[in-house]
């Protein structure tokens, strides 16, 4: 009888080992990617944070193409985005050539893998962040 109950409980410890390893690796797949999920949603309002700034920049009289990329990459640089890790687009092309009234834009682009706390991301590898900010140019 002894010999019986050791065997079951034997049965039992090894039975409880793999659900607790199934139930840590579920876990651990879902805490990483939340860590993703939330690295992306605060990377999305840098950047859309850095388009506005830069927009702004874009549509006072005065300023610069260089102005309105030194505004985004002050925005960008303080919250740990390098300048190699994004692109900024600006239309038109040249801001300085905008007019009272004319819509000027400022698009920033980020692949999510540039700016991943992980080495490379594990779900969202492809992904490439972009938001724009439009408003009417105060140029004479």
């Amino acid at each position: 009888m002894f010999i019986r109950s050791s065997r079951r409980a034997s049965k039992r410890r090894g039975l409880s080992m793999v659900e607790s390893s199934i139930a840590l690796s579920v876990l651990t797949v879902l805490i990483f990617g939340a860590i993703e999920m939330s690295q992306m949603g605060m990377t999305s309002q840098v950047i859309a944070t850095a388009a506005s700034a830069g927009c702004r920049m874009a549509v006072i009289n005065g300023r610069s193409q260089s102005d309105v990329t030194k505004a985004v990459a002050s925005v960008l640089n303080s919250s740990g985005i390098k300048s190699s890790a994004y692109t900024l687009t600006t239309s038109p092309s040249d801001v300085t050539t905008s007019h009272m009234g004319d819509s000027v834009s400022v698009t920033v682009s980020v692949a999510f893998k540039n700016v991943s706390w992980f080495g490379s991301p594990f779900y969202l590898k492809t992904t490439t962040l972009s938001s724009s900010a439009t408003m009417s140019s105060e140029r004479p």
